[in-house]
């Protein structure tokens, strides 16, 4: 049996069905399979997230236990429709015991994650993402002017890309694969943030913030931006409710502070962090986990350019801080893993005691996917542990040598996925004074079965047709 809740337009119906088998278009499943489902959508989405799109059907009338009595339902007719799963889905658990001539000497416990099922401190978000149709297997778009900054939001759906040269916002929409909205971006120094469904504008010359909704492409709310100082980033998780974290500069005080904005009325808050942060002073760049849980930073105008890792637990904002310079840095999913120009983490201890994920290069460079547990490694770097002397380069600029392919990984998994050697990737620069960095550059996203490249030029992007799921089941196969 499974808890159901339907909301209707004239009311909401609470209680228990049994489970039996539904279909959404042609996909053939189960209501236990099930975490929603919206009628007047057709549309229905499962407990890890993905959605299913198609006819409801079976679905007319089902019986649903109120306790006392019992109804029948049309569920095709429901706004939205939740089910929760049995206790006995949630998860596993497993307990290793070390013992030495028959003592035990320890023993570790761990849940074991279930493939299609949320961990247990995981939220789960639907994602309206579905793969474009496209001609060929590489396709050109080919943009209105150069792109001077780029962010991700709808959890990788859409690509917001600035072009000050024609004062505009461009959104890219990886469903369509293409443009199919602009909006007006009067400033070139403009500063912006996508979220789930939102996207946040600050214009620091008019002092104002915006926040747009990205259903319906309109502006939802306009508040002034009251700041002691000079607004220099915005950054949100692509596929989070916020909140939206700034950097600012006060006139008489160099170093970079931060504060917070809630994504509902922009109102602001200081951030305070609890560990041992290192404030940078010029060309700091904050990149916040999918779901928002976990911020990372560094910076190009200093060196070491530095390794911050911020945690959220309880509102509180926990610090790890790494004194070496690894080019990029961004968290995955609930900041259980750091991606770095140099290696792949799962904590740091300060002040330079990292813990490598199990089976990285430590000197690799990775990316995450926007959002999931795959990953890509994009070759090795010779980059020196620590910068030379402040005003001198490593020879070479070991970061800046181009990139010939790539290979897929899985979190949890040591085989991997797939490799693309045929793919050329833009070049790293640890001197990026504006925000347009490496990593903004190479954009994988599994449940479009995408991979998205934006070249040296920056008119144009490439898109090239990448399933993860087929090249997942051949690989474990072959193994």
């Amino acid at each position: 049996m499974l808890r159901l809740t339907a909301e209707f337009d004239r009311g909401t119906v609470t209680g228990q069905v049994e489970d039996r088998p539904v279909k959404v278009g042609a996909a053939e499943l189960r209501l236990s399979e099930l975490r929603r489902l919206l009628g007047p959508r057709q549309r229905a989405s499962n407990h890890a997230g993905k959605i299913i799109r198609g006819e409801l059907k079976n679905l007319d009338a089902i019986l649903v236990n109120l306790g006392v009595e019992k109804v029948t339902l049309d569920l095709t007719k429901a706004r939205e429709v939740r089910f929760t799963m049995p206790e006995s889905l949630t998860g596993l658990e497993c307990t290793i015991v070390a013992s030495q001539e028959g003592k035990e000497v320890g023993r570790l416990t761990r849940p074991l994650l279930i493939e299609g099922l949320p961990a247990a401190d995981e939220e789960v978000v639907d994602l309206d993402i579905e793969p474009p149709v496209l001609a060929k297997a590489m396709e050109t778009r080919e943009l209105s002017a150069p792109i001077k900054d780029v962010v991700c939001a709808g959890g990788g759906r859409y690509l917001i890309l600035h072009m000050p040269r024609i004062g505009k916002l461009a959104i890219f929409d990886v469903n369509e694969a293409k443009v199919v909205k602009e909006l007006p971006a009067p400033e070139d120094n403009l500063l912006f943030a996508g979220g789930l469904d939102k996207l946040v504008i600050a214009l620091p010359g008019a002092k104002t913030m915006q926040r747009w909704d990205l259903n319906t492409f309109t502006m939802e709310r306009t508040v002034p931006l009251v700041l002691l100082g000079e607004l220099t980033s915005l950054t949100m998780g692509s596929a989070s409710q916020g909140p939206v974290v700034g950097t600012y500069r006060e006139k008489n005080f160099p170093w970079v502070k931060f504060c917070q904005f809630t994504l509902d009325k922009l109102q602001q808050s200081q951030l305070t962090f609890e560990g041992p942060f290192h404030q940078p002073m010029q060309h700091v760049h904050v990149r916040a986990a999918a779901d928002g849980h976990a911020l990372a930073m560094w910076s190009s105008g200093q060196s070491p350019s530095g390794v911050t890792w911020v945690k959220w637990e309880d509102a509180r904002a926990k610090v790890s801080y790494e004194h070496s310079t690894r080019g990029h840095v961004i968290p995955g999913s609930r900041g259980k893993v750091l991606f770095t120009g140099m290696g792949m983490f799962t904590g740091i201890t300060f002040p330079n005691q990292q813990n490598p994920y199990p089976g990285s290069d430590p000197q690799g460079r990775y990316l995450p996917a926007v959002y999931g547990d795959y990953y890509m490694f994009l070759g090795r770097s010779n980059l020196p542990y620590f910068n030379p002397p402040v005003g001198r380069r490593p020879a070479a600029n070991a970061l800046a040598a181009p990139l010939n392919g790539l290979t897929i990984y899985k979190l949890g998994l040591a085989l991997p996925i797939l490799k693309r050697p045929d793919i050329d990737l833009p070049s790293a620069d640890l001197a990026d004074k504006d925000d347009f960095t490496f990593d903004k550059r190479v954009y994988l996203i599994p449940q479009a079965k995408l991979l998205i490249t934006i070249p040296a030029g920056n008119d144009r992007l490439v898109l090239r047709r990448i399933d993860l799921e087929e090249a997942l089941q051949k690989a474990v196969q072959q193994k």
